[in-house]
């Protein structure tokens, strides 16, 4: 059991931040919650379920991290060393900015989601991406 879990930790460090992504947006789809997750940082997971729960619970369509970050495919990856910018956004450390779209009822729609380079891999964090976004506009 721990070989296989020190496997699937490799494995997840080894990916590409559009492989993590993609990953992250299957398990959404598919309805696995905590593989949804672990697409997150440890701080931004708290927040992303509590943010999910409200949204299923009161109908905060809004809030609802699947809507905001669970997109058809990853149309562009760049990535980015430490120090480096995208766009007025300067990454602290290893980073990726990737370029996802939606199809059906998000038809076009271009978001740019920003993933940071993890000890346990590609992750996103709201705060930064939240960050990015504001530096971006």
């Amino acid at each position: 059991m721990v070989c296989l879990l020190s496997l699937g930790v490799l494995a997840a460090c080894g990916q590409s931040p559009s492989d993590a992504y993609i990953n992250m947006a299957s398990a959404a789809r598919l309805g696995d919650r905590e593989a949804f997750l672990t697409g997150f940082t440890e701080d931004s997971r708290r927040i992303v379920k509590g943010l999910a729960s409200l949204s299923e619970a009161y109908g905060f369509r809004e809030s609802d991290p699947y809507q905001k970050f669970v997109f058809d495919r990853v149309v562009k990856e760049e990535k980015f060393g430490e120090g480096e910018k995208s766009g007025k956004y300067k990454c602290d450390d290893s980073c990726a900015v990737l370029t996802v779209q939606g199809k059906g009822r998000s038809k076009g729609k271009k978001v740019k989601i920003l993933m940071l380079k993890k000890e346990d891999g590609w992750r996103i964090d709201l705060a930064e991406q939240q960050d990015y976004w504001n530096e971006n506009k």
